[in-house]
């Protein structure tokens, strides 16, 4: 229920119950491929880790790919703590030549 509440929210349509699990499901998932992303530069956010990052800082857009992440408010930051979260959201891609 909650991925499927996550979907609709992203896609801004009402979460309708009817209809078998798959079938939500496949429904939920269509409803987010068709919504167009939100986009930010890599280099206007700032990435935070709960542990320090053991890897180049080249690989970041790579490991960001995929990934579930936390959002918060930039004056929220602070001690290494982000809270509250505003939401999560999942980072689609980040293209390497152009950082979006």
């Amino acid at each position: 229920l909650m991925w499927l509440s996550f979907c609709h929210q992203c896609s801004g349509t009402a979460l309708d119950l009817r209809g078998t699990l798959a079938q939500l499901h496949s429904k939920a998932a269509a409803g987010l491929c068709r919504t167009p992303p939100f986009r930010a530069s890599l280099g206007s956010l700032t990435v935070m880790s709960p542990s320090p990052l053991e890897f180049p800082s080249s690989l970041l857009p790579a490991v960001l790919n995929a990934s579930l992440v936390g959002l918060a408010r930039k004056e929220d930051i602070g001690g290494g703590a982000c809270y509250p979260f505003l939401g999560f959201g999942i980072v689609r891609s980040v293209d390497v030549g152009s950082g979006d």
